[in-house]
């Protein structure tokens, strides 16, 4: 037999009529929705970093439009996590399309992590569209060999300059970019910027891009 359950994230789940949405779908469509906490839903997408990689080791970051999970992974055990309102959509929402204040905001937001500090010097597993498209214009510019995005893995100091740059590059500028869609060219700067800030905070040893995302067993998943 095939369960069949719809997975709700941030978007539903900090939404004011969330529960009237969820209990609408399941009217209609005849599936239940299941609301995920932050909570569970970091540690879905974390499962999915271990799927590839059954040894991780660091920091797991997957970013969605409303909200980044974060989780420490130590040797494939699961540690401390947190869930924070800082999707790609919702800061560029939140900081009106300034850098700048954009910043504030990231920071603010990372500063109530109390166990970030644990992190230094440790691999950061990125996961996420929007970063993949940082990945894909990495490939591009430095003409690598293979398009496979999972388990790429950037030198900490290639990365930072990586995100430094797309963070400032115009919409113009990166929708001429590899793959970079008009839609993607309005938040992927504060996408990179999010990753600078995390790279920089933790003072990651590197940083290691995967397709990997939430894991699911006969499951159907929604945004």
């Amino acid at each position: 037999m095939c369960i069949r359950v719809l997975l709700a994230t941030a978007a539903v789940r900090d939404a004011e009529d969330g529960l009237d949405f969820s209990k609408e779908v399941e009217k209609r469509f005849g599936y239940n929705v299941k609301i995920l906490s932050g909570e569970e839903e970091a540690h879905l997408g974390a499962k999915g970093i271990l799927g590839g990689q059954p040894n991780a080791d660091g920091l797991f970051g997957d970013i969605g439009g409303g909200s980044l999970d974060l989780v420490s992974i130590n040797t494939g055990r699961f540690g401390k996590s947190d869930t924070l309102p800082l999707g790609h959509l919702r800061i560029t929402e939140e900081s009106e399309g300034r850098l700048n204040k954009a910043k504030d905001i990231i920071d603010s937001n990372l500063d109530t992590v109390s166990w970030l500090s644990e992190m230094n010097g440790r691999d950061f597993y990125a996961v996420g569209g929007i970063w993949r498209v940082i990945a894909r214009i990495y490939m591009e510019q430095t003409n690598y060999n293979l398009h496979l995005i999972d388990n790429l893995t950037l030198d900490v100091n290639a990365a930072i300059n990586l995100t430094e740059i797309i963070s400032r590059l115009s919409k113009r500028s990166l929708v001429g970019m590899v793959r970079v869609t008009k839609r993607r060219a309005d938040t992927l700067p504060f996408s990179a910027l999010l990753l600078k800030r995390i790279l920089k905070i933790i003072k990651t040893k590197q940083l290691i891009l995967s397709e990997y995302e939430i894991w699911v067993c006969k499951l159907f998943v929604i945004i």
